[in-house]
């Protein structure tokens, strides 16, 4: 069993890494997988399917836990057949032909016939490739990551994502043996391991949900508390709230943000891959 704490959100890539690996663990041993968060508990049969669900889990998180498994099942060395469905996997995106593409780079034999995704790994399992990125992609630097864990020989991710999330993963998958070098830079280096094993990892702080907080305070004005977080993955954001008027200040785990009758000041925001600002708080 793979214990996860820390806050954890419905519709974000977080909780995905661990039904990916956890599904693995329980492929080897042939046994259910059980994954449990703050929010949920989500129960697999050996075989993949989902069991049961307790509390809410959105139709997003449905979909993207779907291709967490698709890449499961390639790395497994099994053959999977799911049918196309826009809850599933959206095949026809650029972003997922370049996953598809990707894993081929390290052995896969995938195929699209009908409506209809066949992943099947050699029998020797995936290989380690130098994969190089077209553009900063979070999702396929996270897929690809773990797929090398369990592929032979080593695998170099260039023009990787360094946003928190990943580096978080990397720690998270490192506490359960797998060997990767370069976590927050751009260039990734993976050498597989024949097995993972469990871990108890402490989920890092989102920051998104902190910014949104942030932002909603400078809208709203008062005082508000964040506990349980930090700044240092949002000074793209902080600076600017603070030359618009908003204070913001560190105390131990927690963030103190504030604005009493100051009139907010415009100001110029451009959004960029991390360190940059996030595209998410654009919104």
């Amino acid at each position: 069993m793979l214990a996860l704490t820390g806050p954890i959100r419905d519709t974000i890539l977080e909780p995905l890494w661990l039904a990916y690996r956890t599904l693995l663990i329980g492929r080897e041993k042939r046994s259910p997988v059980q994954i449990e968060s703050a929010e949920r508990r989500i129960k697999m049969t050996p075989d993949g399917q989902i069991a049961s669900i307790e509390r809410r889990v959105s139709l997003e998180a449905h979909r993207l836990i779907e291709e967490m498994m698709i890449q499961a099942n390639v790395s497994a060395a099994e053959t999977l057949e799911q049918k196309k469905t826009p809850l599933i996997y959206r095949v026809h995106d650029a972003p997922s032909q370049e996953k598809i593409f990707n894993l081929k780079a390290m052995g896969a034999d995938i195929d699209i016939e009908a409506g209809y995704i066949k992943a099947r790994a050699p029998k020797d399992g995936l290989r380690g490739a130098e994969i190089i990125f077209p553009k900063v992609s979070v999702g396929a630097t996270e897929n690809l990551m773990m797929a090398a864990t369990l592929a032979k020989g080593e695998t170099v991710l260039k023009n990787a994502a360094r946003e928190p999330e990943i580096v978080d993963q990397g720690m998270a998958l490192m506490a359960m043996g797998a060997k990767i070098e370069g976590l927050g830079t751009p260039e990734i280096r993976i050498q597989g391991v024949s097995a993972l094993q469990g871990a108890t990892h402490d989920v890092v702080p989102d920051r998104i949900e902190t910014g949104t907080y942030m932002c909603a305070v400078g809208l709203a004005g008062g005082d508000v508390r964040l506990r349980h977080t930090r700044t240092d993955f949002l000074s793209a954001l902080i600076a600017p709230l603070q030359s618009a008027g908003v204070e913001i200040m560190s105390e131990g785990d927690d963030v103190l943000v504030r604005r009493q009758d100051t009139k907010l000041k415009g100001v110029d925001i451009m959004t960029e891959p991390y360190p940059g600002f996030a595209t998410d708080l654009q919104a």
